[in-house]
């Protein structure tokens, strides 16, 4: 007869049960943010936003965030130049970075996993020849770019 012989969790070495609690915390964090179709989930999103815009308004670092004056309004070259040259003028400011508590628990496989619906991609449908689809904001991606567009002569942020 043969004896078998069972492995308790404290008989395992610690960097094997520290990769299985990583692993297992991994899998849950990407489970809990992506719908069974590999996509970000709507109450995931929500969740986040909801938790970035709490954060966002209770730091001191909303004012530096909104101080920034919006590029609205008639563009040219020239007021253009002369925006350039004052921000150049000014002591470099550090962008404030995005820590989102939606994206802080994905690794690199759970990140890829959240893909941008391309239906609702700027200029889909018009004949430019290309079309924007934007990242998420987190991993990779810390620091938020704002994007304008320039229609008549008038600059305009995305929506």
């Amino acid at each position: 007869m043969r004896l078998l012989h069972a492995r308790h969790a404290t008989t395992l070495p610690a960097w094997r049960r520290c990769r299985k609690l990583m692993d297992s915390e991994e899998q849950q964090a990407s489970q809990m943010l992506t719908a069974p179709n590999n996509r970000l989930s709507r109450r995931a999103f929500l969740s986040g936003a909801a938790a970035s815009i709490a954060l966002l308004s209770s730091t001191s670092l909303t004012q530096m965030v909104f101080a920034i004056e919006p590029m609205s309004g008639a563009f040219d070259y020239e007021s253009f130049s002369q925006r350039m040259k004052d921000l150049a003028a000014q002591p470099y400011q550090s962008p404030v970075l995005i820590d989102s508590p939606v994206y802080t628990g994905l690794n690199y496989d759970g990140y890829r996993r959240v893909q941008f619906n391309t239906e609702k991609a700027r200029w889909r449908g018009d004949d430019h020849g290309f079309q924007i689809q934007a990242f998420p904001p987190g991993w990779l991606f810390k620091e938020t770019v704002s994007v304008y567009e320039i229609t008549d002569g008038d600059a305009h942020p995305f929506a």
